[in-house]
């Protein structure tokens, strides 16, 4: 947050709190972050290696997809894969009529050991949300991608288009312990506010 960018507050209509979160983002340092060793490790209950073709689309949702992997692979989510695991990909219409890249993990998610992380409980939650005054909510853009995968379990996210093999370097959507490893996660991000009575819940 620098001194040059605007910070619009009007929707706080509580003037003590508009202070108390200027000077929060004001006193806010970019270059503090903190590590959270959190990463996704992938069990399988078969040795046996799950493998797909590659699904044929139509020549304008390829390159939907070879725009997405692109990306994806300058942006480091995934790296060249010679796996002997491999699922196929889907494209997934959004509300806004935009395409979305998935990996179709079926064959996987049915042969993996599934983990649990406990979501916080609503009623817990509302007794001691009581006497709160503030509520935040944070929209974290591509939340998964912020979980580094195990460097053994890469291989078993491996997927296959027309164009090559890849696999994650980052956590997947698709993958059945994504939302229960993404929660463990940031439960130990907010670990200290969550004790001094925030809360946390992914949704």
């Amino acid at each position: 947050m620098t001194h040059e960018q605007e910070i619009d507050l009007t929707h706080i209509q509580n003037k003590e709190y508009q202070e108390k979160v200027l000077n929060l983002l004001r006193n806010y340092k970019p270059n503090k972050t903190k590590t959270i060793d959190v990463k996704m490790n992938i069990r399988l209950t078969s040795d046996i290696p799950i493998n797909s073709s590659p699904r044929r689309f139509p020549f304008i949702e390829k390159e939907i997809i070879n725009e997405q992997i692109e990306q994806w692979l300058k942006d480091k989510i995934i790296r060249p894969s010679t796996s002997e695991y491999s699922s196929p990909v889907v494209l997934v219409k959004k509300k806004d009529g935009s395409s979305r890249l998935c990996i179709d993990y079926r064959r996987l998610n049915k042969i993996t050991v599934r983990e649990h992380f406990p979501l916080p409980l609503i009623d817990d939650l509302l007794d001691r949300l009581q006497s709160a005054n503030i509520f935040t909510t944070l929209d974290l853009k591509n939340a998964f991608f912020h979980v580094d995968i195990d460097p053994s379990s890469k291989k078993y996210t491996s997927f296959v288009t027309d164009t090559g093999q890849y696999e994650f370097n980052k956590m997947s959507f698709g993958l059945t312990n994504s939302p229960s490893v993404f929660q463990r996660y940031i439960y130990n991000v907010f670990r200290d506010l969550i004790q001094e009575n925030s809360h946390d819940l992914f949704r």
